[in-house]
């Protein structure tokens, strides 16, 4: 799941990455699903995970990519002419639905549907509409990232101000409807976070904000200091990279989702699946660390080269940019 930030994100969720080469701020432009610079680096992609319905083995060839988003069991591509990739489980038409057309800059794979931003700040949605997070996204032209969750999504738009919708079919009180319900008013913010019914933002000020389902102090006990520069949110953990490129992890942590987060600096992005984490280093490694749920080895085959430039971790696979 992924972004973009105004200094992707992406997750960001990557969400987005940025190249290692641009600034931090620059780098931190694309974490949620962002609108990108004209200057961020493109590459082939590398897949690895659980397999099931190709979205490993049916990469789209080329190296003209600059983001990619895995979602639950589909992902996307987005290629530097604008145009959008995609491939995986197709149940609700998140691949075959596509957009055709090009003028794209940010993606998000999310559960069952996907978004994507056009240059002119207007938002495109498809694939599952069970909770209307497709028929009733956002209209305006006004929205600079992106970051499509399980039932919900969330939009930021240029003056800081956020909006998010879905998750409304359920009566009782329940996750998804707190996702909706609960959501802080009066915000400013920079950065944008959805996973499963967790869903984060991060305020001018660098103060994390979150609702939605606590699980082990997932929302309730995310970290207070203001040095944060991006945060991602899990399906029941949240990872924020601080201003010095360390990373911060809290909630569930049954198979090292939060203790085995590194504790080293250099990190220019973070992305979170359901129970692992990716993290992109300055010098073009990734780390991943927590439970490879269901044994699709989602840690254990993480690429050992150094010459990647964006990562997204989803619920079971993952997906990274390579330069060749």
């Amino acid at each position: 799941m992924i972004r973009m930030n105004y200094m992707l994100h992406n997750r960001i969720k990557q969400s987005l990455i940025l190249p290692v080469l641009l600034s931090m701020a620059a780098l931190l432009a694309i974490s949620c699903q962002r609108t990108p610079s004209t200057d961020i680096p493109s590459g082939s992609i590398v897949a690895w995970g659980l397999d099931d319905h190709g979205q490993v083995s049916q990469i789209p060839e080329g190296d003209d990519f600059i983001q990619v988003s895995a979602g639950y069991r589909h992902s996307l591509a987005l290629r530097k002419d604008g145009t959008i990739a995609a491939w995986g489980y197709d149940s609700r038409g998140q691949v075959l639905d596509t957009p055709d057309d090009d003028g794209y800059v940010a993606i998000s794979a999310g559960y069952g549907h996907n978004l994507a931003l056009r240059k002119d700040g207007t938002m495109v949605a498809w694939g599952l509409d069970m909770t209307e997070q497709v028929s009733k996204r956002p209209r305006g032209n006004n929205f600079v990232a992106i970051s499509a969750g399980f039932d919900t999504s969330i939009a930021l738009r240029e003056n800081g101000t956020f909006v998010v919708w879905g998750g409304r079919y359920r009566d009782r009180d329940d996750a998804e409807v707190r996702g909706i319900t609960d959501v802080p008013k009066g915000l400013r913010v920079s950065d944008i976070s959805v996973n499963r019914s967790q869903h984060f933002v991060l305020t001018d000020e660098g103060y994390i904000r979150a609702w939605g389902t606590d699980l082990m102090g997932s929302v309730s006990e995310v970290p207070v200091d203001n040095d944060f520069i991006s945060v991602v949110a899990g399906a029941r953990h949240g990872l924020a990279l601080r201003n010095d490129s360390t990373i911060v992890a809290w909630g569930w942590d049954m198979r090292g989702e939060v203790s085995d987060a590194p504790n080293r600096n250099g990190f220019v992005a973070l992305d979170a699946g359901y129970t692992h984490s990716l993290a992109l280093h300055s010098d073009g490694t990734i780390t991943a660390w927590g439970w490879s749920r269901g044994n699709h080895n989602q840690i254990e085959d993480t690429p050992t080269e150094n010459n990647f430039v964006a990562i997204s971790a989803g619920i079971y696979h993952n997906l990274a940019i390579q330069q060749k």
